[in-house]
Order: structure tokens, then sequence, then C-alpha cells
């Protein structure tokens, strides 16, 4: 398959609109297309639906060396960008900052253990975990018994109410 079409097959994927069924070892390679065409967001994101242990142990371990391989090199790209990007005047700067300073960001700590929900915003808030799919994981083994799906349905719809960014 093509670059372009192989491109918009995962883009296809990651909406949601794929109809196929598609196996843990198709999402791998799909992964590993994205490390060499350099497509680190596409590649980060596809591991959020690989499922846990179901690769042998050298194509796990290949896997968690390609998303290390993204994850860095998205890092690095982001930072890039942020430095090449205009550099906002420090007025307003200082108004954005102002508008802000009333907002309580404090999480009570002991309510972690009491839901999902309270589980997350330790999680992002106070271990500062960076990737919706490590998110998802630790939610799903805490709360939800093994179910990935629900895991990731309750994060992405909590980020999104509560405007948290996850790579």
């Amino acid at each position: 398959m093509n670059e372009s079409s192989q491109k918009r097959q995962i883009q296809r994927f990651l909406k949601g609109h794929d109809k196929r069924d598609i196996d843990a070892f198709c999402i791998y390679q799909w992964i590993e297309r994205c490390h060499i065409q350099k497509w680190w967001e596409m590649g980060i994101a596809l591991a959020a639906y690989m499922p846990p242990d179901t690769l042998e142990n050298n194509y796990q371990k290949r896997l968690e060396f390609i998303l290390n391989e993204c994850r860095k090199n998205f890092d690095a790209e982001q930072s890039i960008e942020a430095q090449s990007s205009k550099t906002v005047s420090s007025t307003h700067q200082d108004k954005i900052l102002s508008k802000h300073e009333n907002t309580n960001y404090a999480f009570p700590t002991h309510l972690k253990e009491t839901s999902p929900i309270h589980y997350i915003n330790y999680l992002v808030c106070e271990k500062q975990v960076l990737y919706f799919d490590e998110v998802a994981r630790m939610l799903c083994t805490k709360f939800h018994d093994g179910n990935l799906r629900k895991s990731k349905q309750l994060l992405y719809n909590h980020s999104r109410h509560r405007g948290i960014k996850l790579k």
C-alpha cells in the first residue's frame, strides 16, 4: 500500500470510521509504519488501541522502543515549534495570567481512590502523566477490570469536558 492511502486508512481508523476488524498485529504494523514515515502523533495515538500483552515478547519490546522514539521525536518537534512560534508580548501574557489567577486547580488527593474521574485528575495534575494511553491503562487496571475501551471512552469524555490536553 502506498504512503498516502496507508495514512488515510490509519486516520480513518483513529477517527472511528473504519468498519473493518483490526487485530493487534495490524496496529503494531501501522505503528511501525508511522515510525518509519515520521508520523509521530499518529503512532502515539495508535498505541492507545493496542491491547496489552497481545504480542510476542520480541514484538512487545520493539513496540515499546518504537513508541518511546515516537514520543521523544514528537516532544522534540513540539518544542521546536514552540520556540519558533511568535512570542506573545509580556503585557498580553500578564492579561492572560491575571484572568486565570482566581481559578482553583487544587485537587483533593484523598479522593483519588473513590472514583475514576478523581483518579484521572490525580494522574494528570499530581503525577503529571502526559500520555492518553498511559492514563487509560492505569484507569483500566484500577477501576474497569481490564476494560480498556470503557476507560478510554471515560477519559476521552472527561478530558474534552475539562479541557485536559494529553498527547
